[in-house]
């Protein structure tokens, strides 16, 4: 495994990772890969759109599933759909498994990952 460049710690603190819920998650209506999630963040709510339906078969199974996810990315529009972050995942190198980054106990929706 092939680990990526170092970074200052000044980049990583510029990251605004947090904490939510997932509202809704349903597959993209022209995208065969593409899941199509609504996440609470307690004061706000986004669009976030992942290529990993093929992992996620019964996707409203994740309704309620607390996630992970980088909220300060540009938004970025994927098959006509804006996508405001990304949800974290755990995958192997073969991309055969993959898990969203999820946390131990239940927390505050919207909380800070440091």
């Amino acid at each position: 495994m092939e680990f990526k460049k170092d970074i200052d710690f000044e980049v990583f603190e510029q990251l605004d990772i947090r904490v939510g819920t997932i509202t809704k998650c349903e597959k993209h209506p022209d995208a065969d890969r593409l899941l199509v999630f609504q996440v609470d963040f307690k004061d706000f709510q986004r669009q976030i759109l992942s290529s990993i339906a093929m992992h996620y078969p019964n996707c409203e199974a994740l309704v309620g599933k607390q996630v992970v996810a980088i909220l300060n990315l540009k938004p970025r529009k994927l098959r006509g759909l804006l996508s405001h972050g990304m949800l974290l995942c755990a995958e192997n190198e073969e991309d055969t498994m993959l898990s969203l980054i999820s946390t131990l106990e239940k927390v505050e929706d919207g909380l800070f990952v440091a």
